[in-house]
């Protein structure tokens, strides 16, 4: 009964007893040799059940391994890095741009200031140029003037061919101061018409005299004449350009004072209207 008992527990039933500690040590051994001699069978079934558990790829996508995670993160981790290099790289380019465009902005300033004090010293210079050339022009006008109180103009004379305008100014003058006798004709230097000959007006007539004094007589009987009243002629002083230029933006004035019987007049290129002086509030010039 004994031995059937030991056969079922695969004991040699010729062989010795066991104590009960030698009992539990075998026990635990030949469990150790039955864990590893697991049939390599039943681990090949294992991986063909775990293979046959994997998800169809055309089903589901299958979890990234650890490896692939790895993997994942060096390959963004040296883009970054590539990244990082180039954003440096492009700084630092743009660094000396910069300093180029900083250098080049102080020379511009440099150039702009220099060229500012050129322009102002010009500006200042130009100042005194145009001061000066403005006393010159005062003086010219004031030697031209001087040198054409000499002179009358008559207007109104209708010119002809061949005509000895000398002497046609000789008798008008003696008709306008009878009292001058024979001897005008050598108060009177030179006579000539003014400007080009044009059919639709008559040329005026510029006479210069040797004597201050005879001018200034036939310029006062002249406005008072009938001679030349008559014949539709009058006389007027021989202004330089400025000079008449101002007298023609002063005529407005000096014509509507006379129809409003006002007394105006010019004396030179001055017009006074009832004793008082006008002036413009602008040089005509």
């Amino acid at each position: 009964m004994s031995d059937v008992k030991d056969n079922k527990r695969g004991r040699d039933p010729k062989s010795k007893p066991l104590l009960p500690s030698q009992g539990v040590q075998t026990s635990f051994v030949e469990n150790c040799n039955e864990l590893h001699s697991f049939p390599t069978e039943d681990l090949s079934q294992l991986d063909s059940a775990s293979d046959s558990s994997t998800p169809d790829p055309k089903r589901g996508r299958s979890e990234p391994s650890l490896y692939d995670i790895l993997e994942e993160i060096k390959a963004s981790r040296k883009d970054m890095t590539d990244g990082q290099a180039k954003l440096e790289k492009m700084i630092e380019e743009n660094k000396a741009e910069i300093k180029e465009l900083i250098k080049s902005s102080e020379f511009y300033h440099e150039q702009l200031v220099e060229i500012q004090s050129k322009v102002a010293v010009v500006e200042k210079s130009s100042l005194k140029h145009e001061t000066k050339i403005k006393e010159l022009e005062e003086k010219l006008n004031d030697s031209e003037r001087y040198n054409r109180r000499w002179n009358l103009r008559l207007h109104g004379l209708k010119e002809s061919e061949g005509e000895n305008v000398k002497k046609m100014m000789i008798d008008i003058c003696s008709a306008v101061a009878p009292d001058t006798g024979e001897s005008l004709h050598l108060f009177i230097d030179v006579c000539h018409r003014v400007g080009r000959k044009m059919e639709t007006s008559t040329r005026p007539i510029i006479i210069r005299f040797v004597s201050r004094t005879m001018r200034d007589l036939i310029w006062q009987r002249s406005k008072e004449a009938e001679i030349l009243r008559t014949r539709r002629l009058r006389f007027s002083e021989d202004l330089t350009a400025r000079d008449r230029a101002i007298r023609s933006a002063l005529w407005p004035l000096i014509e509507e004072a006379r129809k409003q019987g006002k007394r105006a007049f010019f004396v030179g290129v001055r017009g006074y209207i009832d004793g008082k002086e006008v002036k413009l509030s602008t040089d005509p010039r």
